[in-house]
């Protein structure tokens, strides 16, 4: 039985250095063995066949696009791993840069659900076009060590792809999906309360160890 993870690779871009991204991240986590879906961020996507998702939004006046912020509340509905990447106009390097995208990555998250628990988010530069930009956003942008040009940098989409497909969960087919929640299940003539009593560290002896408390 194929237990290959299954992925979707969802982004909004205007200018198309977010769907570079997108692309790159899905082809690295092909190459660790998932099978990967790279698709637009829409309202039709069918998120039923993947085990997990990668979404990511060019980043406009601090905020996500439309199409890939609409698609976070169903992706916190499916309950598995989410990964988040946002596209801006400087790369992360430095402690003035790191500091801006710092904030950046703030505020973009004020507007996801708040009970979405992201397994991961990054910020990467993309590409900067100042020809429409005016003249004092450009001056303040180059003030700031900012450059027009391509500043997505490969190396880190890649390195931060590979820790994604470290973390990966195992695929699980409809059936074993549907076996996992019986098997959660009380079973017949059991009350739920006495499952849990039975269950209990005070019923089993043990007492749970520190390390046995969930990570953030």
């Amino acid at each position: 039985m194929d237990t290959s993870a299954r992925v979707l690779v969802t982004y909004a871009t205007v200018a198309g250095s977010t769907t570079g991204i997108a692309e790159r991240i899905a082809a690295t986590l092909r190459a660790s063995g998932a099978e990967v879906a790279c698709r637009p961020a829409a309202p039709d996507l069918d998120l039923d066949p993947f085990d997990a998702f990668v979404v990511g939004s060019a980043v406009h006046d601090m905020a996500w696009l439309a199409p890939a912020l609409d698609l976070l509340p169903r992706l916190q509905e499916t309950g598995r791993p989410v990964w988040c990447f946002s596209v801006g106009g400087i790369q992360p390097r430095g402690r003035i840069a790191r500091t801006m995208t710092d904030r950046e990555l703030r505020r973009v998250a004020r507007s996801f659900p708040p009970a979405l628990a992201l397994r991961g988010e990054r910020m990467f530069g993309g590409i900067i076009d100042l020809e429409h930009t005016p003249l004092w956003g450009r001056l303040f942008f180059r003030a700031m060590g900012g450059r027009a040009g391509d500043h997505r940098d490969w190396a880190s989409v890649e390195a931060w792809a590979e820790e994604i497909a470290a973390a990966l969960p195992r695929h699980r087919d409809d059936a074993q999906r549907r076996q996992a929640r019986t098997s959660t299940s009380p079973a017949a003539g059991t009350s739920p309360a006495s499952t849990a009593t039975a269950s209990s560290p005070a019923a089993s002896g043990s007492v749970p160890s520190r390390s046995d408390s969930p990570g953030r």
